[in-house]
């Protein structure tokens, strides 16, 4: 039987995993109508899989509505991994954090990577998609992709019925083995490495085994073994990953294997590996996509690029794509924005992704060495500030217009910002008075103008922006304390006694525009009446600035 659907709809998203789910909510929050549809049944997505979750991903998720401690509540604060050393694996030999850590910073909320697993993270946001009544259409498998200037139509099958979707856009968040991309004719390019595999197992540990650290026994150019805690409310729930040349993951294939290995390398027969839960060999495949759009259809997330689990990237890059797609769709479909900005998506994520790849490649190298470390040498399992994310920029990007920093021919640095802060970086969080956070004034559904207003007397750039804004940007009076706030702005920031925005802002004498893009980077840097209508320009009508 094949049967149309009633009617067209404007997005069709392939693939509920992280960047899926995250599409179809910012779509949801901008009311904009959306199909999702997943191959797997309902709960047929087992095991934690990934688990770091970076310091940018923490922001984006509390700006979308999952805040950090509802966040915690699923996972583990940072942790330090611990070696323990032979022969009976009960000392600590060294002990080192994972991440780099950040000195206090009033203007970084959440400085440090935390453990959340990727299965207790899809939970909390299939209950934010929940609340806008949108439900992912399970065991539902793409067939086909068709497309013309004006739609795409996508051929899926359900319990053995066929259907035809119409759609004005379809994106393909479904993954690297996911049909999307093959269907597009778009080249995966890249290597596997079949030597270079971890096992991985979610095991319960029962008693009281310390979940303060990353439990590891071994060595990484031999054989290791480690125990993740992975929170969530189950004290029991640890992720036990093997990994080292000695290692046949191919011969792991039972709990009991599971266990043998386990207590081969860390000799700590007083640990209970009570029950193995799930269990999975990875294999190193690194991968980029040629193209992220063909026509349109749009990929993202491990659809678009795939690569080594070191330096805990992947679900947060994949992530990105999406705060970065989301909008830009929003405002094709609603007709505020031409289709040509989303030209603009590939010309942004693919330097960073292709950054990333390289930093995630470095720390695999060294994860996956032949011999020991020297003395001196980074740790393998050490990640580099540039994990967090923080400094992921789109100053290389066709849509960002700064009329403060001019200077042209600069080679582009995309995973980490360096200088002043510019259009096209991640917009800085600060404290203001009372308690309250510059953050707490982004939003996913708008732009915000944040106009700087460093004396009493500005009028023209603040009102500049507010005859510009529209339906495109809610405006935001930032204002130091003692200067009396303007009328009719969407809201008012006032500073906190140490002016942290100003100073983050870099912000003079002179007032100073900054547009915050949905996806909480700064699309521009505006200092005249005329900058603000290029800008608009270049949102409403897909032009360049000059």
């Amino acid at each position: 039987m094949v049967r149309s659907a009633s009617e067209p709809v404007p997005v069709l998203i392939v693939g509920a995993g992280v960047s899926g789910l995250i599409l179809a909510i910012l779509l949801a929050k901008n009311d904009v109508p959306f199909r999702i549809i997943e191959k797997l049944p309902s709960g047929g997505r087992i095991g934690a899989k990934g688990s770091g979750v970076q310091p940018r991903t923490q922001e984006l998720l509390e700006i979308m509505g999952i805040p950090y401690d509802e966040l915690m509540a699923s996972g583990m604060g940072p942790l330090e991994m611990r070696f323990y050393a032979p022969p009976d694996g009960l000392q600590p030999a060294k002990t080192f954090p994972l991440a780099e850590r950040m000195p206090p910073n009033p203007t970084v909320p959440y400085p440090e990577l935390v453990t959340v697993s990727q299965a207790n993270l899809e939970v909390l946001l299939h209950r934010q998609l929940n609340k806008y009544g949108a439900q992912v259409e399970y065991s539902t498998t793409l067939q086909s992709i068709s497309q013309d200037d004006d739609s795409v139509t996508a051929v899926v099958t359900k319990d053995g019925i066929v259907e035809r979707i119409e759609a004005q856009w379809l994106v393909g968040a479904d993954g690297a083995r996911g049909s999307s991309r093959k269907f597009l004719g778009i080249n995966y390019v890249g290597e596997s490495r079949p030597g270079d595999k971890i096992f991985i197992a979610d095991v319960t540990v029962p008693g009281n085994f310390p979940r303060d650290y990353w439990h590891a026994w071994g060595q990484f150019h031999t054989s290791a073994v480690g125990l993740l805690p992975l929170g969530g409310g189950d004290p029991t729930h640890f992720q036990l990953h093997l990994m080292g040349p000695e290692i046949d993951c191919e011969i792991v294939k039972t709990p009991q294997d599971v266990k043998d290995h386990f207590y081969k390398i860390s000799n700590r027969k007083d640990i209970v590996i009570e029950d193995v839960r799930w269990m999975t060999t990875w294999t190193a495949n690194v991968r980029l996509a040629d193209r992220m759009q063909v026509g349109r259809c749009i990929l993202a997330g491990d659809a678009a690029h795939c690569h080594s689990p070191a330096g805990a990237q992947g679900m947060n890059t994949g992530l990105q794509d999406s705060f970065n797609l989301a909008w830009k769709l929003a405002a094709v479909v609603k007709s505020t924005s031409p289709p040509s900005i989303l030209a603009s998506y590939e010309a942004e994520r693919y330097p960073v992704i292709s950054a990333m790849l390289q930093i995630s490649n470095d720390m695999h190298s060294r994860l996956f060495a032949r011999e020991a470390p020297k003395e001196g040498d980074a740790e393998p399992f050490h990640h580099p500030d540039s994990t967090h994310q923080l400094g992921v920029n789109y100053r290389h990007s066709p849509i960002i217009l700064d009329e403060r920093y001019t200077q042209k021919g600069e080679a582009p640095a995309p995973y980490q910002r360096a200088g002043r802060l510019r259009a096209g970086d991640r917009a800085p969080d600060a404290p203001g008075a009372n308690g309250t956070r510059l953050f707490s004034l982004l939003g996913v559904q708008r732009h915000r103008a944040l106009v700087f207003i460093p004396k009493s007397a500005d009028t023209g750039l603040l009102q500049a922006v507010k005859n510009a804004a529209g339906g495109t940007w809610d405006v935001v009076a930032v204002i130091p304390q003692g200067v009396e706030a303007p009328a009719d702005v969407h809201s008012v920031f006032v500073d906190n006694a140490e002016g942290v925005a100003f100073g983050v802002y870099e912000v003079g004498d002179d007032p100073l525009a900054f547009i915050v893009r949905p996806d909480g980077m700064i699309g521009a840097v505006l200092l005249s009446t005329d900058g603000v209508q290029r800008y608009l320009e270049v949102l409403r009508g897909g032009a360049r600035p000059k």
